[in-house]
């Protein structure tokens, strides 16, 4: 028995390592192949049913149409069985495309998130610091001012001094 062409390129394919991305679009090929497959091998083997029936008259022809029908069915049964098998293949693909997508638009939505986030953050620290700037300017104004009401003080004081000094080596 030996096996269409492009059944075979499709399992050998699949064994020399194609990359699993690409196995969905093999898959749909083979499967789409295979379906008309078994659909040409289905009406032949009625076809074959046909002339078996009209040939049962003859017994060495009937003997050998039943095999060749038998052949042929399970030809079907094998082209259908192979068919089954890279659909249940195709559709786990698709599921596991399916979960890696969500995956990743979860993700994104997260990455999202902590974006906006790091940008309110940001927004904050900009207005702390903005606000920090303006009590650091205020904190030396008030050394400035502190250091000049000293000074004045220091001047009050020295001038008092001076004056009752003054007053007191002035006359008894």
């Amino acid at each position: 028995m030996t096996w269409p062409s492009h059944l075979l390129w499709c399992g050998y394919k699949q064994r020399l390592g194609a990359p699993r991305w690409a196995a969905p679009r093999v898959l749909l090929g083979c499967a789409s192949q295979c379906s008309g497959l078994v659909e040409q091998l289905r009406a032949v083997a009625i076809a074959e049913r046909a002339e078996l029936d009209e040939k049962r008259s003859a017994p060495v022809e009937g003997d050998r149409l039943d095999e060749g029908c038998q052949k042929l069915e399970s030809l079907i049964q094998i082209a259908k069985a192979f068919y089954d098998r890279n659909v249940a293949e195709v559709k786990r693909l698709r599921r596991a495309l399916a979960v890696e997508r969500e995956e990743a638009i979860a993700e994104r939505e997260k990455a999202e998130e902590v974006a906006d986030e790091l940008k309110r953050q940001h927004a904050l620290f900009d207005t702390l610091e903005v606000r920090a700037c303006t009590c650091i300017q205020q904190v030396d104004d008030c050394e400035t001012e502190l250091a000049h009401r000293k000074e004045a003080a220091i001047m009050c004081h020295e001038e008092a001094a001076r004056t009752t000094r003054i007053g007191s080596s002035g006359p008894p």
